[in-house]
């Protein structure tokens, strides 16, 4: 099932948001998709007469003035924003769903993508073949197109308690400050909330005594305030924390 609806940005002015989201959407449409993406079926700019009439899709209402849709499958299982409201998670859970987000970042970086805005709101669960909740990237408001490890980036896009040390600092940055975003996400679903950030000594864990110590080492890794000693995507993938026991 599909539903079509215009889009919604946050900080970036509209225009430029919508025009960031089309460019990287078209970019990935030719691209073989991955299961912790948000599936794309078609993204274009027509009226919601066209988008009717083209997709066979329900709109509030149907307008004639020109609006850009993207069309992705309908992910009806809540948000981890939602997930990690209601507490921390248990440790395992924790490294299962990390497992899938890097899986689904390392495809972004593959392709060129850099996210820019990971945090638990902008990740939503659908469900995979065998009914279990998937969780899969949204919102490509604030992505850009980089190759992996060019520092070619600027702009200080993202949000509070989950933005890189370098995007604040207005420097040139490149895909390693979804890295350390990812470890602010991961930090929040074993603690509830984000790292804080401590002008002197850095990234500051505030973790249960219950969470391992090789939890508590891979987000020192991702939390480095020095990009360049971050891992990359496929790095984090073979850290100790996350391998199967």
């Amino acid at each position: 099932m599909s539903r079509a609806m215009p889009t919604e940005t946050g900080a970036l002015p509209v225009a430029t948001g919508i025009e960031n989201e089309s460019k990287v959407f078209n970019h990935l449409l030719g691209s073989e998709g991955h299961p912790n993406l948000v599936e794309l079926l078609g993204c274009f700019e027509g009226s919601g007469i066209e988008a009717v009439s083209a997709l066979g899709l329900e709109l509030p209402q149907a307008e004639e003035e020109p609006v850009y849709y993207f069309v992705t499958e309908l992910l009806e299982g809540g948000s981890l924003d939602q997930l990690v409201q209601r507490g921390p998670v248990f440790e395992e859970t924790a490294k299962r769903l990390t497992r899938k987000i890097c899986d689904g970042l390392l495809s972004l970086h593959s392709k060129g993508v850099v996210h820019r805005d990971l945090k638990p709101g902008n990740v939503l669960f659908g469900s995979n073949e065998q009914g279990e909740a998937e969780p899969k990237f949204i919102d490509f408001s604030h992505a850009a197109l980089a190759e992996e490890d060019e520092e070619s980036l600027h702009g200080e896009l993202g949000t509070r308690g989950y933005v890189a040390p370098e995007v604040l600092a207005e420097k040139p940055y490149c895909s390693k400050c979804d890295i350390f975003s990812l470890g602010c996400l991961v930090h929040t679903l074993l603690s509830g909330k984000p790292p804080r950030r401590h002008m002197r000594i850095g990234m500051v864990q505030h973790l249960p005594a219950t969470v391992s110590q090789e939890a508590r080492q891979f987000l020192s890794s991702l939390l480095s305030m020095d990009f360049r000693s971050r891992p990359g995507a496929a790095e984090v993938l073979r850290e100790p924390w996350l391998q199967e026991e």
